[in-house]
C-alpha cells in the first residue's frame, strides 16, 4: 500500500512540474516556487525539554566538622565506589580520619592551664567562704560594742535620760557625710569573652564608667551632733538608779551634812560665848569654838562646790564621754558592716571572674575533645562511596589521601540508590509553566533504550547562582523530577534528558511558527487561494519552538506558506514586529513560548498525516502537503 501511494506521490510531483513548464512556456510569465505545510488538526503534547543529572533524593554527606585555617589533612579514606553495607554501618566502618596532632597539641596545652585555673577558682571559692565568716565576726564584735557602750549610758545615766539622749542623736548619725556613695551588696563580675567565641566584626562595647563622688571637705569630714544640755537632767527622779544619781546623792548629802555641822557649831559657839562673857571659860577654849565654826563653814562651802562641779562639769563630762562610747561603737558597727559588704563583694567578683575562666577553660577542653572525636568519621548508613559534594570550591582540591579540607566540606556522600531523582535546570521563560506534580518522561543517555517515568516533586523559588558571574543575564531555575521505580544500572551522576508534559491539546488546529509574521497589531499567515498566497488573520493560541496552535482563522487542511513573501512584514520596523509578534502570542496563549518549548503529534495520528502527504493534490497546480513532523515543506511553482 505504501508503494502504491508512493507511486501516486511521485506521478503526482511529475505532473506538477510538467504542467508548470507547459504553462511558463505558452504564457511567457514568472513561476514562483514556494514551500507550503497542510494545517494538521489533531493532539498535541505541550512538553518542556531539558537536559541534567541524576542525584539522589536523600543522602549522608560526610563532612568535616573540625574547625581551623587553612583546614585539615586527610590521613585515610575509603575507596570510591565502595558499597558501604548494613553491615559496616553496625561495626561502626571508619570512612575517614584526618590528621588530629595539631588539635591533640592544643588540648595538652590547655589541659596544664586548666590545673592552674582550677586551683585558682578552689583558692577564690574558699576565700569567699573565709571572707564571709570573717565579716560575720566582725559584724558581732562591733554589736557588742555597741551594746556595751549603751549599757554602760545606762547604768551611769539611768534609762530614761539615756533613751531621751538616743532619740536626740539617732537622727544625726551618719558616718562621714551625706554625699558618701553607697557600696553595693552585690557587684557583678566582669565578662571575660572568649577569641573562639566571640566573632564579631566590632569589639565588645565598653563599660560605662562609675561616676565619681564629689570630694570631701573638712566639714563635711566633722561630726554634727545636737547641743545637748546635760546639767539639765541632774534631777534624782531623771536619773533614777544610774551612778550618776548615786554620786549627785552622795554630794548633797555630804552638803546637808556641813550645813548641820556648822550650825551646830554655831550654837555651841554662841553658848560658849556666854560662858565667855560671864568668865567660866577661858580664852583659849573660846578660840577652839570659833574655829570648829569656821572649819564647819568651810566644809558647807566645800561641800556646795563639789555638789555645782559635779551639776555643771563632771555629769555632763560623763555624759558626754558615755555618749560619745555608744556613738563611735555605733559608727564603728556601720563601718564594720559596709566594710563586709565591700569585702564579700570583691570576694564574689574575684570567685566570678574565676569560674568564668574555668567554664570557658573547660568549654575549651570539651571542644578540643570533641575535635578529636570529629577528626575520625564512621559510616551511619548504607549507600555508594561518592567523593565530594555540591559544595567544592572551584580551587579546592579533589579529594584525596593528603588532602587539605576547609570546614564544613563534604568529604564522601553516601546516595540513597532507592530514591533517585534528575535535576534539570529550566528557563526563566518556561518556569511559569512547570508545577510540583507534573509528569515527566526520562531519558538516560548512556541507556537511551531505556524508558523512564517521573513525577516534578520540586521547583526552586529563586534562580540557580551558580554560573551567574560567567552569564549573569540568563536566569534558571533547578526542578526536582523524581524516578518511578529503582534499577540497579541507575548510577547519581548520569547525563539524562527530561521531557516534562505541561498539558495535551485535543483536536487543535496547528501551523509552523515561522508561518506566522505580525502586521500592526494582528498575526497574519499567507494562504494559498487559487495559486496565489493571500495574507489572512489568525487568532493564536498555545506555541512552542516548532508550531503554534490556531484558535480561529484556518481550516484543517489549508496550505499556508512556512516562510512568508519578503516584503510581507508592513507598518512596522523588523525590531517592533518581532516585539509585537512576541506580544501578540503571550496574549493570545496561556502560556509564554520559548526555545526550550517542543510539541510532538500524538502517535495515533501520524499514519493518517503520512497518508495525506503522501496523497496526490486534486487538481494542479495545488500545492504539496507536509508531514507533521516535517516542517521543510514541499515546494510549489505559482504563476504572478
Amino acid at each position: 500500500m505504501r508503494k502504491f501511494f508512493g507511486l501516486k506521490s511521485l506521478l503526482a510531483i511529475s505532473a506538477v512540474a510538467i504542467l508548470a513548464i507547459i504553462v511558463f512556456f505558452a504564457t511567457g510569465k514568472e513561476v514562483k516556487e514556494y514551500t507550503t505545510f497542510a494545517v494538521k488538526q489533531g493532539p498535541l503534547d505541550i512538553k518542556v525539554l531539558e537536559g541534567g543529572e541524576v542525584q539522589a533524593l536523600e543522602s549522608q554527606e560526610v563532612k568535616s566538622r573540625v574547625r581551623g585555617y587553612p583546614g585539615t589533612k586527610i590521613l585515610s579514606i575509603v575507596e570510591e565506589g565502595i558499597y558501604i553495607t548494613e553491615e559496616d554501618v553496625k561495626n561502626k566502618k571508619v570512612l575517614v580520619e584526618l590528621d588530629s596532632s595539631g588539635i591533640i597539641e592544643k588540648l595538652t596545652t590547655s589541659q596544664i592551664s586548666f590545673k592552674g585555673t582550677q586551683a585558682t577558682y578552689t583558692e577564690a571559692l574558699k576565700g569567699l567562704d573565709i571572707q564571709i565568716n570573717k565579716s560575720q565576726s566582725e559584724i558581732y564584735a562591733s554589736e557588742l560594742e555597741k551594746k556595751f557602750a549603751r549599757l554602760e549610758m545606762e547604768k551611769y545615766l539611768g534609762t530614761v535620760v539615756t533613751e531621751t539622749v538616743l532619740d536626740l542623736i539617732s537622727t544625726d548619725d551618719e558616718i562621714i557625710a551625706p554625699t558618701q556613695t553607697e557600696v553595693p551588696e552585690d557587684i557583678p563580675a566582669p565578662k571575660i569573652i572568649d577569641p573562639k567565641e566571640y566573632q564579631g566584626d566590632a569589639p565588645p562595647a565598653p563599660v560605662a564608667p562609675i561616676e565619681e563622688p564629689e570630694p570631701l571637705t573638712i566639714e563635711d569630714l566633722r561630726l554634727g551632733h545636737p547641743d545637748i544640755i546635760f546639767s539639765e537632767f541632774v534631777e534624782k527622779e531623771l536619773l533614777g538608779n544610774g551612778g550618776a544619781n548615786q554620786e549627785l546623792s552622795k554630794l548633797i548629802s555630804a552638803f546637808k551634812l556641813a550645813g548641820e555641822d556648822l550650825e551646830k557649831a554655831k550654837n555651841d559657839r554662841d553658848g560658849k560665848q556666854k560662858l565667855y562673857d560671864k568668865k567660866f571659860i577661858t580664852e583659849q577654849e573660846m578660840k577652839s569654838y570659833n574655829i570648829a565654826v569656821e572649819r564647819n563653814e568651810a566644809s558647807e562651802d566645800a561641800s556646795e562646790k563639789a555638789l555645782q562641779i559635779f551639776i555643771d562639769y563632771e555629769f555632763p563630762k560623763q555624759a558626754e564621754k558615755l555618749m560619745s562610747d555608744f556613738i563611735q561603737a555605733r559608727r564603728k558597727l556601720q563601718r564594720t558592716e559596709q566594710l563586709a559588704l565591700s569585702q564579700i563583694a570583691q570576694a564574689k567578683a574575684k570567685m566570678a571572674s574565676a569560674q568564668a575562666r574555668y567554664k570557658i577553660e573547660q568549654k575549651r577542653i570539651s571542644d578540643y575533645e570533641e575535635q578529636v572525636e570529629f577528626c575520625v568519621m564512621v559510616a551511619e548508613r548504607a549507600g555508594l562511596v561518592v567523593y565530594g559534594g555540591d559544595d567544592r570550591y572551584w580551587n579546592e582540591e579533589p579529594i584525596k589521601e593528603g588532602a587539605t579540607i576547609r570546614e564544613r566540606q563534604a568529604i564522601i556522600t553516601i546516595p540513597d540508590m532507592t530514591t533517585m531523582a534528575v535535576k534539570v535546570n529550566i528557563h526563566e521563560s518556561d518556569i511559569k509553566k512547570v508545577t510540583v506534580g507534573l509528569r515527566a518522561r526520562i531519558r538516560m543517555d548512556a541507556f537511551p533504550d531505556q524508558k523512564l517515568e517521573g513525577e516534578v516533586t520540586k521547583v526552586a523559588v529563586l534562580p540557580n547562582a551558580e554560573n551567574r558571574w560567567m552569564n549573569p543575564d540568563l536566569k534558571v531555575y533547578e526542578t526536582t523530577i523524581r524516578i518511578d521505580g529503582v534499577y540497579e544500572w541507575l548510577k547519581p551522576g548520569m547525563s539524562a534528558e527530561a521531557e516534562i508534559l505541561i498539558k495535551r491539546l485535543d483536536e487543535t488546529l496547528y501551523i509552523p511558527l515561522q508561518s506566522v509574521v505580525p502586521r500592526g497589531k494582528e498575526l497574519v499567515c499567507f494562504v494559498i487561494e487559487n495559486g496565489v498566497p493571500v495574507p489572512r488573520t489568525i487568532e493564536p493560541g498555545d506555541i512552542t519552538i516548532e508550531y503554534i496552535t490556531v484558535l480561529s482563522g484556518l481550516k484543517k487542511g489549508e496550505q499556508v506558506l512556512i516562510r512568508p513573501p519578503e516584503g510581507s512584514r508592513k507598518d512596522d520596523t523588523e525590531e517592533d514586529s518581532e516585539e509585537s509578534f512576541e506580544s501578540d502570542i503571550e496574549e493570545g496563549s496561556d502560556s509564554t513560548s520559548e526555545e526550550r518549548s517542543e510539541v510532538v503529534t500524538d502517535e495515533n495520528s501520524t499514519p493518517k498525516a503520512e497518508e495525506e502527504s503522501n496523497s496526490p493534490p486534486e487538481t494542479p497546480p495545488a500545492p504539496k502537503q507536509t508531514d507533521s513532523r516535517d516542517v521543510t515543506g514541499t515546494s510549489e511553482k505559482i504563476e504572478v
